[in-house]
């Protein structure tokens, strides 16, 4: 009798950029390096999000969303990103302008939030909130959206029509305009959302353990970027960023993210925190986590 090949079966489907039919590889929406990074400076080596507060993690979402080929499309410019902008910023900070040659930040922007919008867009589609259900204007304008972004990424088209990617890597200033909590909100995170305000301010913002990427659908007339806006081509973002956006009033409910994680935490786990403290109490004053509670501390 033969054996039964270990492993999980693939997954056969459609390719969400191409839409050629192939074996599908489990993608993340928000990039491997960014858990990759969360997990190596987290005292416990784990993840935590505010749905499952009590379940560690060892690695965002994954989705069988791209085939090979297009997840190795992502892939060059998610590792231009990691060396030359992520690491960079987390280990020394901003410290200097962030000089990209090319369209590759461009696109990796792009490739991020487009996977946030695309993954939103199917729930939408059948999940809707009967609540506050999308008019049929705005899920067009965000369905447009994404096919440009999709065309784009494929280079089937050489720009974003009237899309605009930023970027803004958080420094104390910016932090603290904005939260009570910043260090812990904002560079111990990492999500991906549509932020709809209503018909004439739409966007897709992704938090990077501390460095916001935002593709803009349709801008707010009074909205201000200051040194944000990333080119299709070379270019840099300078030390000196500030922005007003109707962001922020999404942003802020991060707060409240926060203290409900908090209050979500069961005794069990939260006795077990406290145990592994007990025995390794420099590691803890050693960690990230330990580190941006303290500076969140100092902020009071």
């Amino acid at each position: 009798m033969a054996k039964k090949k270990s492993g999980k079966q693939p997954i056969i489907g459609i390719c969400a950029l191409c839409k050629k039919e192939s074996t599908l590889e489990e993608s993340h929406i928000v990039p491997k390096f960014v858990f990759r990074y969360l997990n190596a400076h987290s005292f416990t080596g784990r993840i935590r999000t505010v749905a499952e507060p009590n379940r560690p993690l060892q690695d965002g979402k994954k989705l069988h969303l791209l085939c090979s080929d297009c997840e190795d499309l992502f892939n060059k410019d998610e590792t231009l990103f990691s060396n030359k902008v992520f690491h960079p910023f987390k280990k020394n900070g901003f410290d200097g302008p962030v000089i990209y040659n090319g369209d590759w930040l461009n696109r990796f922007i792009t490739s991020v939030n487009w996977r946030v919008l695309h993954q939103d867009l199917q729930k939408i589609t059948t999940e809707q909130d009967n609540d506050k259900p999308l008019t049929p204007e705005i899920l067009n304008t965000l369905s447009n959206a994404e096919n440009v972004m999709r065309s784009y990424l494929l280079k089937e088209r050489l720009n974003l029509d009237v899309l605009e990617n930023h970027i803004i890597l958080f420094n104390e200033e910016i932090m603290r305009e904005l939260f009570s909590h910043p260090h812990a909100i904002i560079q111990g995170s990492a999500f991906g959302t549509p932020v709809i305000m209503n018909k004439d301010a739409m966007y897709v913002i992704s938090n990077l353990v501390g460095i916001l990427v935002i593709t803009i659908i349709k801008k707010h007339p009074e909205e201000i970027w200051l040194n944000s806006f990333v080119s299709n081509e070379s270019g840099e973002i300078p030390q000196s960023q500030h922005f007003d956006s109707p962001i922020v009033t999404e942003l802020r409910k991060f707060e409240d993210f926060r203290q409900a994680y908090i209050e979500g935490i069961s005794k069990n786990q939260l006795e077990k925190l406290q145990e592994k403290i007990r025995k390794d109490p420099d590691g803890f004053k050693n960690s990230e986590t330990y580190k941006r509670i303290m500076m969140d501390r100092k902020l009071k």
